[in-house]
């Protein structure tokens, strides 16, 4: 029994001196490197782009809204659009460098709506807003606090959708 446990002993110690003498396994996945920042292209009068309007529930095409960029200014962004289907609507949007929206008649957001992106672009990034919306043709007033998380860049799903959570805390001022 005695030569047993030598035997044994022995094995195991040889065993660790190999073992610390391996070469150590190669890492099992290289960690690939930070992909390049991309800046956005500056927009310019005539880019243009269409969204399908979709019934989430069903995936029925409700309509089209058609954005064309029709002026920019250092500060602004004005965009036309135009939705065709089962809401007809037309009208002029101006947000800010950042794409937050600034004025949609009747509705005018100080210092903007929070909805624009803040780069870089970074998953699990988050940032947080307070707006007041004034409605010129009613005289509401909404105070709106919230955050934005950024789950992917881009902020789109694979449909294209807005992905970002926001939280807001409306309170309805006025008439």
């Amino acid at each position: 029994m005695l030569r047993l446990n030598v035997l044994l002993v022995t094995g195991l110690v040889a065993s660790n001196a190999w073992a610390q003498q391996a070469t150590p396994p190669a890492p099992a996945a290289a960690v690939e490197p930070p992909k390049a920042v991309v800046s956005m292209e500056e927009p310019r009068p005539g880019d243009h782009w269409t969204y399908e309007v979709r019934d989430e529930i069903s995936g029925t095409v409700r309509g089209n809204r058609t954005n064309v960029v029709a002026e920019v200014t250092p500060t602004e962004i004005s965009v036309r659009f135009k939705v065709e289907g089962s809401n007809n609507n037309e009208g002029i949007n101006v947000y800010d460098r950042s794409w937050n929206l600034v004025d949609a008649r009747p509705w005018r957001f100080s210092p903007n709506d929070g909805s624009g992106i803040r780069t870089p672009l970074a998953v699990g990034k988050t940032w947080t807003f307070q707006t007041s919306n004034v409605n010129s043709a009613n005289g509401n007033s909404w105070k709106t606090i919230g955050y934005v998380k950024g789950r992917r860049p881009g902020n789109r799903d694979d449909q294209g959708r807005d992905v970002r959570d926001v939280q807001n805390r409306n309170h309805l001022h006025g008439a």
